[in-house]
Protein backbone atom coordinates (compact mmCIF):
# COMPACT_ATOMS: atom_id res chain seq x y z
CA UNK A 1 0.00 0.00 0.00
CA UNK A 2 1.86 3.03 -1.00
CA UNK A 3 0.61 6.27 0.80
CA UNK A 4 2.15 10.25 0.47
CA UNK A 5 3.83 10.34 3.72
CA UNK A 6 4.02 13.54 5.56
CA UNK A 7 6.80 14.63 7.68
CA UNK A 8 6.15 16.09 10.69
CA UNK A 9 7.93 17.23 13.65
CA UNK A 10 6.58 16.39 17.17
CA UNK A 11 6.44 19.68 19.15
CA UNK A 12 5.48 20.55 23.30
CA UNK A 13 1.32 19.72 23.91
CA UNK A 14 -0.76 21.44 26.32
CA UNK A 15 -2.19 19.19 28.83
CA UNK A 16 -5.98 20.51 29.72
CA UNK A 17 -6.94 19.21 33.53
CA UNK A 18 -11.07 19.27 33.36
CA UNK A 19 -13.17 18.66 36.43
CA UNK A 20 -16.75 18.00 36.48
CA UNK A 21 -19.08 18.24 39.35
CA UNK A 22 -22.57 16.66 39.55
CA UNK A 23 -25.12 19.00 39.92
CA UNK A 24 -26.07 22.40 38.01
CA UNK A 25 -22.39 24.18 37.88
CA UNK A 26 -20.32 24.61 35.58
CA UNK A 27 -16.53 24.13 36.04
CA UNK A 28 -12.77 25.74 35.29
CA UNK A 29 -9.84 24.45 33.34
CA UNK A 30 -6.11 24.47 34.10
CA UNK A 31 -3.71 24.58 31.80
CA UNK A 32 0.41 24.16 31.68
CA UNK A 33 2.94 22.95 29.37
CA UNK A 34 4.69 19.76 29.73
CA UNK A 35 6.69 17.83 26.94
CA UNK A 36 5.39 15.82 24.35
CA UNK A 37 8.14 13.02 24.65
CA UNK A 38 8.54 12.92 28.11
CA UNK A 39 8.36 9.36 29.19
CA UNK A 40 7.39 8.03 32.68
CA UNK A 41 7.78 4.24 34.17
CA UNK A 42 6.25 4.28 36.96
CA UNK A 43 4.95 0.67 38.25
CA UNK A 44 1.47 -0.03 38.91
CA UNK A 45 1.65 -2.72 41.24
CA UNK A 46 -2.10 -5.18 41.31
CA UNK A 47 -2.61 -8.51 42.31
CA UNK A 48 -2.79 -11.39 41.67
CA UNK A 49 -0.62 -10.08 38.61
CA UNK A 50 1.95 -6.96 38.52
CA UNK A 51 1.75 -4.93 35.27
CA UNK A 52 4.12 -2.25 34.58
CA UNK A 53 2.42 0.43 32.46
CA UNK A 54 4.86 2.94 30.53
CA UNK A 55 3.25 6.08 28.90
CA UNK A 56 5.55 6.41 26.06
CA UNK A 57 4.36 9.75 23.54
CA UNK A 58 1.21 11.46 22.79
CA UNK A 59 0.50 12.05 19.28
CA UNK A 60 -0.95 15.88 19.41
CA UNK A 61 -3.53 17.82 17.79
CA UNK A 62 -0.26 19.84 16.34
CA UNK A 63 1.26 16.45 15.00
CA UNK A 64 -2.32 15.64 13.41
CA UNK A 65 -3.55 19.16 12.13
CA UNK A 66 -4.90 20.65 15.10
CA UNK A 67 -8.14 17.72 15.35
CA UNK A 68 -9.53 16.42 18.52
CA UNK A 69 -9.96 12.91 18.37
CA UNK A 70 -13.11 10.66 18.46
CA UNK A 71 -12.70 7.34 17.17
CA UNK A 72 -10.16 4.68 17.16
CA UNK A 73 -9.14 1.50 14.70
CA UNK A 74 -5.71 -0.06 14.40
CA UNK A 75 -5.16 -2.07 11.33
CA UNK A 76 -3.10 -5.03 12.52
CA UNK A 77 -2.15 -6.49 9.26
CA UNK A 78 -0.52 -2.73 8.03
CA UNK A 79 0.59 -1.62 11.77
CA UNK A 80 -1.40 1.64 11.26
CA UNK A 81 -3.54 3.18 13.72
CA UNK A 82 -6.79 4.68 12.02
CA UNK A 83 -8.06 8.32 13.89
CA UNK A 84 -11.58 9.61 13.49
CA UNK A 85 -11.55 13.78 14.22
CA UNK A 86 -13.93 16.32 14.32
CA UNK A 87 -12.95 18.21 11.37
CA UNK A 88 -14.42 15.42 9.35
CA UNK A 89 -11.37 13.27 8.50
CA UNK A 90 -9.68 10.00 9.01
CA UNK A 91 -5.86 10.64 10.10
CA UNK A 92 -3.96 7.42 9.32
CA UNK A 93 -0.60 7.08 11.78
CA UNK A 94 2.08 4.72 11.11
CA UNK A 95 3.91 2.80 13.94
CA UNK A 96 6.38 5.82 14.02
CA UNK A 97 3.99 8.12 14.98
CA UNK A 98 3.94 9.89 11.44
CA UNK A 99 1.00 10.78 9.21
CA UNK A 100 1.15 8.75 6.04
CA UNK A 101 -2.47 9.79 4.96
CA UNK A 102 -5.71 11.71 5.70
CA UNK A 103 -9.16 11.02 4.38
CA UNK A 104 -11.96 13.79 4.03
CA UNK A 105 -15.38 12.44 5.27
CA UNK A 106 -19.35 14.11 4.66
CA UNK A 107 -19.85 13.66 8.17
CA UNK A 108 -18.92 12.56 11.32
CA UNK A 109 -19.41 8.58 11.38
CA UNK A 110 -21.00 7.10 14.09
CA UNK A 111 -18.77 4.01 13.97
CA UNK A 112 -16.07 2.82 11.77
CA UNK A 113 -13.98 -0.48 11.13
CA UNK A 114 -11.17 -1.37 8.96
CA UNK A 115 -10.95 -4.91 6.98
CA UNK A 116 -7.78 -7.19 6.59
CA UNK A 117 -7.84 -5.27 2.60
CA UNK A 118 -7.46 -2.02 3.94
CA UNK A 119 -11.30 -1.05 2.84
CA UNK A 120 -13.05 1.35 5.89
CA UNK A 121 -16.81 0.43 6.63
CA UNK A 122 -18.12 3.57 8.01
CA UNK A 123 -21.58 4.05 9.53
CA UNK A 124 -23.45 7.56 10.49
CA UNK A 125 -25.74 5.91 13.02
CA UNK A 126 -28.37 4.92 10.35
CA UNK A 127 -28.91 1.05 8.72
CA UNK A 128 -26.52 1.64 6.42
CA UNK A 129 -22.54 0.48 6.44
CA UNK A 130 -20.84 2.84 3.73
CA UNK A 131 -17.58 0.87 2.27
CA UNK A 132 -14.24 2.76 1.14
CA UNK A 133 -11.24 1.61 -0.23
CA UNK A 134 -7.98 2.53 1.46
CA UNK A 135 -7.48 5.88 -0.09
CA UNK A 136 -10.96 6.59 0.95
CA UNK A 137 -12.12 6.18 -2.46
CA UNK A 138 -16.16 5.19 -2.28
CA UNK A 139 -16.90 1.81 -3.51
CA UNK A 140 -20.42 1.12 -2.14
CA UNK A 141 -22.50 0.06 0.49
CA UNK A 142 -22.43 -3.96 2.50
CA UNK A 143 -24.99 -6.01 1.34
CA UNK A 144 -27.38 -6.19 4.13
CA UNK A 145 -30.17 -7.71 2.19
CA UNK A 146 -29.37 -11.15 4.40
CA UNK A 147 -30.14 -9.73 8.28
CA UNK A 148 -33.60 -10.10 9.54
CA UNK A 149 -35.23 -7.09 9.70
CA UNK A 150 -32.94 -5.65 7.94
CA UNK A 151 -35.07 -2.22 7.35
CA UNK A 152 -35.43 -1.93 11.32
CA UNK A 153 -31.36 -1.23 11.72
CA UNK A 154 -29.82 1.10 13.42
CA UNK A 155 -25.99 0.93 14.14
CA UNK A 156 -24.28 2.05 17.17
CA UNK A 157 -21.32 0.20 16.35
CA UNK A 158 -18.93 -2.03 14.42
CA UNK A 159 -15.95 -4.56 14.75
CA UNK A 160 -13.90 -6.96 12.38
CA UNK A 161 -11.91 -9.81 14.25
CA UNK A 162 -8.85 -11.30 13.16
CA UNK A 163 -10.68 -13.97 11.16
CA UNK A 164 -12.56 -11.47 9.45
CA UNK A 165 -16.03 -11.56 11.06
CA UNK A 166 -18.22 -8.35 11.04
CA UNK A 167 -20.31 -7.65 14.19
CA UNK A 168 -22.89 -4.82 14.04
CA UNK A 169 -24.55 -3.32 17.46
CA UNK A 170 -28.02 -3.01 16.18
CA UNK A 171 -29.05 -0.45 19.01
CA UNK A 172 -33.03 -0.49 18.07
CA UNK A 173 -33.15 -4.09 18.38
CA UNK A 174 -30.57 -4.49 20.83
CA UNK A 175 -28.42 -7.44 19.37
CA UNK A 176 -25.69 -8.28 17.83
CA UNK A 177 -25.74 -9.37 14.27
CA UNK A 178 -22.47 -11.47 12.77
CA UNK A 179 -21.29 -11.75 8.97
CA UNK A 180 -18.86 -13.26 7.65
CA UNK A 181 -16.01 -11.89 5.61
CA UNK A 182 -18.35 -11.21 2.55
CA UNK A 183 -20.91 -9.94 4.51
CA UNK A 184 -23.08 -13.18 4.45
CA UNK A 185 -25.56 -13.20 7.79
CA UNK A 186 -24.58 -15.71 10.11
CA UNK A 187 -26.56 -15.47 12.94
CA UNK A 188 -27.50 -13.09 15.79
CA UNK A 189 -27.94 -12.76 19.36
CA UNK A 190 -28.85 -10.48 22.12
CA UNK A 191 -32.21 -9.11 23.71
CA UNK A 192 -33.11 -6.17 24.84
CA UNK A 193 -33.67 -5.75 28.72
CA UNK A 194 -31.35 -5.84 31.80
CA UNK A 195 -31.11 -9.51 32.33
CA UNK A 196 -28.46 -11.92 31.48
CA UNK A 197 -27.84 -11.66 27.93
CA UNK A 198 -29.99 -8.49 27.86
CA UNK A 199 -28.66 -5.02 26.58
CA UNK A 200 -29.87 -1.53 26.48
CA UNK A 201 -26.59 -0.38 24.22
CA UNK A 202 -23.99 -2.13 22.88
CA UNK A 203 -21.49 1.17 22.22
CA UNK A 204 -18.42 -1.20 21.84
CA UNK A 205 -17.02 -4.18 20.59
CA UNK A 206 -14.61 -6.52 20.22
CA UNK A 207 -13.36 -10.02 20.35
CA UNK A 208 -10.59 -12.45 21.06
CA UNK A 209 -10.68 -16.84 19.63
CA UNK A 210 -13.07 -17.30 21.64
CA UNK A 211 -15.30 -14.84 23.22
CA UNK A 212 -17.15 -11.47 22.32
CA UNK A 213 -17.13 -8.74 24.75
CA UNK A 214 -20.06 -6.00 24.40
CA UNK A 215 -19.56 -2.67 26.53
CA UNK A 216 -23.03 -1.66 27.90
CA UNK A 217 -22.61 2.09 29.84
CA UNK A 218 -26.45 2.67 30.51
CA UNK A 219 -26.15 -0.59 32.92
CA UNK A 220 -22.55 0.18 33.61
CA UNK A 221 -21.51 -3.12 32.61
CA UNK A 222 -19.61 -5.75 30.05
CA UNK A 223 -21.55 -8.51 28.55
CA UNK A 224 -19.55 -11.73 27.51
CA UNK A 225 -20.64 -14.06 24.67
CA UNK A 226 -19.32 -17.66 23.06
CA UNK A 227 -18.31 -16.45 19.86
CA UNK A 228 -19.31 -19.82 17.96
CA UNK A 229 -22.94 -19.42 18.88
CA UNK A 230 -23.18 -16.12 20.95
CA UNK A 231 -24.47 -17.79 23.71
CA UNK A 232 -24.32 -15.68 26.93
CA UNK A 233 -21.21 -16.77 29.34
CA UNK A 234 -21.42 -14.02 32.55
CA UNK A 235 -21.53 -10.23 32.58
CA UNK A 236 -19.29 -8.05 34.81
CA UNK A 237 -18.94 -4.21 36.12
CA UNK A 238 -20.80 -2.36 38.40
CA UNK A 239 -21.32 1.94 39.01
CA UNK A 240 -18.48 2.60 41.57
CA UNK A 241 -15.58 4.86 41.35
CA UNK A 242 -13.14 2.07 43.47
CA UNK A 243 -10.81 0.06 41.63
CA UNK A 244 -12.65 -1.74 38.56
CA UNK A 245 -15.81 0.32 38.71
CA UNK A 246 -17.41 1.81 35.89
CA UNK A 247 -18.83 5.87 36.12
CA UNK A 248 -19.30 6.33 32.39
CA UNK A 249 -17.41 3.62 29.84
CA UNK A 250 -17.17 4.39 26.89
CA UNK A 251 -14.26 2.07 24.85
CA UNK A 252 -13.39 -1.18 25.00
CA UNK A 253 -10.99 -3.15 23.07
CA UNK A 254 -8.70 -6.71 24.18
CA UNK A 255 -5.30 -7.85 23.29
CA UNK A 256 -6.43 -11.52 23.47
CA UNK A 257 -5.60 -12.03 27.44
CA UNK A 258 -6.90 -8.48 28.78
CA UNK A 259 -10.10 -6.25 28.16
CA UNK A 260 -8.91 -2.54 28.64
CA UNK A 261 -12.27 -0.43 29.62
CA UNK A 262 -11.92 3.10 29.14
CA UNK A 263 -14.30 6.00 31.64
CA UNK A 264 -15.03 8.95 30.26
CA UNK A 265 -16.22 10.25 34.27
CA UNK A 266 -13.29 8.86 36.27
CA UNK A 267 -10.76 9.89 33.57
CA UNK A 268 -8.83 6.58 33.32
CA UNK A 269 -8.52 3.35 31.63
CA UNK A 270 -9.21 -0.32 33.46
CA UNK A 271 -7.30 -3.66 32.76
CA UNK A 272 -9.40 -6.51 34.20
CA UNK A 273 -8.63 -10.30 33.12
CA UNK A 274 -10.56 -12.75 30.62
CA UNK A 275 -12.65 -13.51 33.37
CA UNK A 276 -13.49 -9.81 34.31
CA UNK A 277 -11.60 -9.34 37.66
CA UNK A 278 -9.59 -5.56 37.89
CA UNK A 279 -5.64 -5.78 37.50
CA UNK A 280 -5.03 -2.04 37.39
CA UNK A 281 -5.99 1.34 35.96
CA UNK A 282 -4.02 3.83 34.44
CA UNK A 283 -4.46 7.90 33.10
CA UNK A 284 -6.48 9.35 36.26
CA UNK A 285 -6.71 13.28 35.59
CA UNK A 286 -3.84 15.40 36.63
CA UNK A 287 -0.67 17.42 35.62
CA UNK A 288 1.93 14.52 34.29
CA UNK A 289 1.88 13.93 30.57
CA UNK A 290 0.83 10.08 31.07
CA UNK A 291 -3.07 11.77 32.44
CA UNK A 292 -6.03 11.99 30.91
CA UNK A 293 -8.71 14.71 31.03
CA UNK A 294 -11.42 13.53 28.09
CA UNK A 295 -10.87 9.99 27.18
CA UNK A 296 -13.34 8.42 25.03
CA UNK A 297 -12.11 5.41 22.89
CA UNK A 298 -9.00 2.80 23.06
CA UNK A 299 -7.42 0.28 20.62
CA UNK A 300 -4.47 -1.70 21.21
CA UNK A 301 -2.22 -3.92 18.99
CA UNK A 302 -0.47 -6.91 18.39
CA UNK A 303 2.64 -5.49 20.59
CA UNK A 304 0.95 -4.46 23.76
CA UNK A 305 0.91 -0.88 22.73
CA UNK A 306 -2.14 1.00 23.53
CA UNK A 307 -3.82 3.90 22.41
CA UNK A 308 -6.62 6.22 23.69
CA UNK A 309 -8.74 9.59 22.71
CA UNK A 310 -8.14 12.33 24.78
CA UNK A 311 -10.27 14.77 23.15
CA UNK A 312 -11.05 18.25 24.39
CA UNK A 313 -8.92 21.15 24.00
CA UNK A 314 -5.91 18.82 24.76
CA UNK A 315 -6.81 17.00 21.27
CA UNK A 316 -4.66 14.16 21.21
CA UNK A 317 -3.65 10.60 21.19
CA UNK A 318 -2.07 9.21 24.08
CA UNK A 319 0.17 6.16 24.09
CA UNK A 320 1.38 3.79 26.27
CA UNK A 321 2.81 0.49 26.42
CA UNK A 322 2.20 -2.54 28.34
CA UNK A 323 4.83 -4.09 29.51
CA UNK A 324 4.33 -7.71 31.03
CA UNK A 325 6.91 -9.27 33.71
CA UNK A 326 8.47 -12.87 32.53
CA UNK A 327 7.18 -15.64 34.66
CA UNK A 328 10.12 -17.45 36.16
CA UNK A 329 10.20 -21.55 35.38
CA UNK A 330 10.86 -23.16 38.94
CA UNK A 331 13.78 -26.23 39.03
CA UNK A 332 11.64 -29.30 39.86
CA UNK A 333 11.75 -30.35 43.14
CA UNK A 334 12.43 -33.64 43.88
CA UNK A 335 9.96 -35.92 45.88
CA UNK A 336 10.65 -36.11 49.96
CA UNK A 337 9.24 -38.42 51.95
CA UNK A 338 5.57 -38.12 53.10
CA UNK A 339 5.72 -36.02 56.69
CA UNK A 340 4.65 -36.98 59.79
CA UNK A 341 0.55 -36.58 60.52
CA UNK A 342 -0.37 -33.53 61.89
CA UNK A 343 -2.22 -32.87 65.15
CA UNK A 344 -5.13 -30.68 63.70
CA UNK A 345 -5.71 -27.70 65.43
CA UNK A 346 -9.41 -25.43 66.30
CA UNK A 347 -8.68 -22.96 64.01
CA UNK A 348 -8.40 -19.49 64.30
CA UNK A 349 -11.16 -17.44 64.91
CA UNK A 350 -11.66 -15.27 61.14
CA UNK A 351 -11.37 -11.50 61.69
CA UNK A 352 -13.78 -9.43 59.11
CA UNK A 353 -11.25 -6.54 57.38
CA UNK A 354 -13.34 -4.06 56.70
CA UNK A 355 -13.86 -2.36 53.90
CA UNK A 356 -12.21 0.70 52.59
CA UNK A 357 -14.20 4.08 52.47
CA UNK A 358 -15.51 5.26 48.77
CA UNK A 359 -13.60 7.33 47.20
CA UNK A 360 -14.46 11.20 48.09
CA UNK A 361 -15.31 13.07 45.32
CA UNK A 362 -13.30 16.13 44.00
CA UNK A 363 -14.72 19.27 44.54
CA UNK A 364 -14.07 22.08 42.18
CA UNK A 365 -15.20 25.99 42.14
CA UNK A 366 -17.43 26.89 39.29
CA UNK A 367 -16.28 28.88 37.09
CA UNK A 368 -19.28 32.71 36.15
CA UNK A 369 -21.25 32.07 33.37
CA UNK A 370 -22.56 34.91 31.25
CA UNK A 371 -25.96 35.72 32.54
CA UNK A 372 -27.62 35.06 29.36
CA UNK A 373 -26.52 31.65 29.36
CA UNK A 374 -27.26 31.32 32.64
CA UNK A 375 -30.76 31.96 32.23
CA UNK A 376 -30.75 29.66 29.48
CA UNK A 377 -29.45 26.50 30.97
CA UNK A 378 -32.08 27.81 33.79
CA UNK A 379 -34.96 27.42 31.12
CA UNK A 380 -34.34 24.03 29.65
CA UNK A 381 -34.08 22.42 32.85
CA UNK A 382 -37.55 24.04 34.18
CA UNK A 383 -38.97 23.30 30.97
CA UNK A 384 -37.61 20.38 29.55
CA UNK A 385 -40.18 17.69 29.51
CA UNK A 386 -41.11 14.05 28.69
CA UNK A 387 -43.95 12.11 27.66
CA UNK A 388 -44.39 9.89 31.18
CA UNK A 389 -42.57 6.80 31.26
CA UNK A 390 -41.18 7.32 28.37
CA UNK A 391 -37.75 8.99 26.19
CA UNK A 392 -39.72 10.71 23.49
CA UNK A 393 -39.48 14.65 24.67
CA UNK A 394 -42.85 16.82 24.29
CA UNK A 395 -42.77 19.80 21.54
CA UNK A 396 -42.51 22.33 24.02
CA UNK A 397 -38.97 21.20 24.78
CA UNK A 398 -37.75 22.14 21.62
CA UNK A 399 -37.59 25.93 21.59
CA UNK A 400 -35.26 25.72 24.98
CA UNK A 401 -33.16 23.31 23.31
CA UNK A 402 -32.75 25.26 20.55
CA UNK A 403 -31.35 28.41 22.73
CA UNK A 404 -29.00 25.90 24.46
CA UNK A 405 -27.61 24.52 20.74
CA UNK A 406 -26.97 28.57 19.94
CA UNK A 407 -24.71 28.58 23.32
CA UNK A 408 -22.54 25.52 22.18
CA UNK A 409 -22.19 26.59 18.57
CA UNK A 410 -21.08 30.28 20.32
CA UNK A 411 -18.56 28.48 22.66
CA UNK A 412 -17.12 25.84 21.08
CA UNK A 413 -14.77 25.28 24.22
CA UNK A 414 -17.74 24.47 26.18
CA UNK A 415 -18.89 20.40 27.01
CA UNK A 416 -21.39 19.52 27.91
CA UNK A 417 -22.32 16.40 30.95
CA UNK A 418 -26.15 15.25 30.81
CA UNK A 419 -27.85 13.48 33.77
CA UNK A 420 -31.24 11.96 33.96
CA UNK A 421 -33.11 11.35 36.78
CA UNK A 422 -36.32 10.17 37.60
CA UNK A 423 -39.07 9.09 40.29
CA UNK A 424 -39.29 6.49 42.17
CA UNK A 425 -42.11 5.04 40.56
CA UNK A 426 -41.09 1.59 39.53
CA UNK A 427 -38.07 -0.75 39.94
CA UNK A 428 -34.18 0.76 40.49
CA UNK A 429 -33.44 -1.07 37.02
CA UNK A 430 -35.72 0.60 35.07
CA UNK A 431 -35.36 3.95 36.45
CA UNK A 432 -31.65 3.82 35.87
CA UNK A 433 -32.47 2.91 32.11
CA UNK A 434 -35.04 5.17 31.80
CA UNK A 435 -32.76 7.63 32.95
CA UNK A 436 -30.07 7.13 30.57
CA UNK A 437 -32.55 6.82 27.66
CA UNK A 438 -33.79 10.52 28.24
CA UNK A 439 -30.44 12.05 28.30
CA UNK A 440 -29.19 10.06 25.58
CA UNK A 441 -32.56 11.47 23.68
CA UNK A 442 -31.12 15.47 24.37
CA UNK A 443 -27.96 14.41 23.39
CA UNK A 444 -29.02 12.79 20.13
CA UNK A 445 -31.19 15.74 19.71
CA UNK A 446 -28.22 18.17 20.01
CA UNK A 447 -26.24 15.72 17.60
CA UNK A 448 -28.91 16.29 15.13
CA UNK A 449 -28.43 19.68 14.89
CA UNK A 450 -24.59 19.71 14.49
CA UNK A 451 -23.09 19.65 17.67
CA UNK A 452 -19.78 16.84 18.00
CA UNK A 453 -20.88 13.82 19.91
CA UNK A 454 -17.43 13.75 21.49
CA UNK A 455 -18.60 17.55 23.27
CA UNK A 456 -21.48 15.30 25.11
CA UNK A 457 -21.57 13.11 27.73
CA UNK A 458 -24.28 11.39 29.30
CA UNK A 459 -25.09 9.78 32.70
CA UNK A 460 -28.04 8.18 34.30
CA UNK A 461 -29.07 8.23 38.06
CA UNK A 462 -32.63 6.79 38.12
CA UNK A 463 -33.65 7.27 41.53
CA UNK A 464 -30.88 7.37 43.38
CA UNK A 465 -30.80 11.53 43.53
CA UNK A 466 -34.48 12.59 44.29
CA UNK A 467 -34.60 16.52 45.26
CA UNK A 468 -38.34 16.31 46.49
CA UNK A 469 -40.66 14.30 48.32
CA UNK A 470 -41.58 11.14 45.68
CA UNK A 471 -45.05 10.64 47.92
CA UNK A 472 -46.87 13.37 46.59
CA UNK A 473 -47.23 13.60 42.80
CA UNK A 474 -45.88 17.39 42.60
CA UNK A 475 -42.94 15.55 44.36
CA UNK A 476 -42.19 12.98 41.50
CA UNK A 477 -42.87 15.50 38.73
CA UNK A 478 -39.69 17.59 40.32
CA UNK A 479 -37.63 14.62 40.42
CA UNK A 480 -38.59 13.62 36.83
CA UNK A 481 -35.65 15.92 35.33
CA UNK A 482 -32.30 16.15 33.39
CA UNK A 483 -29.41 18.42 34.57
CA UNK A 484 -26.88 19.92 32.51
CA UNK A 485 -23.42 20.83 33.73
CA UNK A 486 -21.21 23.05 31.48
CA UNK A 487 -17.29 22.58 31.91
CA UNK A 488 -14.43 24.12 29.44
Amino acid sequence: MKRLKLIIIFIPIIVLFGLIETGLKTCYCLTWLTPCFYNTGSTIAAEPQKITVKHITSYTNKLMGGISPTKLYFDRQQKELYVVSNTKEIIIVNEDGIVVYKISLEKLPQTFCVTKDGDIFLSYGSGEINVLNYRGEYKGKLDLSSVPDNTLITIQSLHIDEDGLIYIGDQKLSRVIVLDNSGKFLFQFGKKGSGEGEFLNASSITADKERVYLLDPALFRVSVYDKKDGKFLFKFGQASSLLGGFSMPSGIDTDGERLFVVDTNRFVVIIFDKDGKPIVELGGIGRNPENLSWPSDIKVDNKDMIYVTDGGDNGRVQVYELIIPKVEVAEPVPELPAPEPVIEKEPEPVVEIPQPEPVVEIEVTPIELEQKEEEIISDVFKNLEFQSGSDIMESSSYDYLDKLYEVLVKKPQYKLHIAGHTDNTGSEEENLMLGQKRADAVKEYLQDKGIDPSRITTVSYGESQSIADNSTEEGRKINRRVEFVIAE
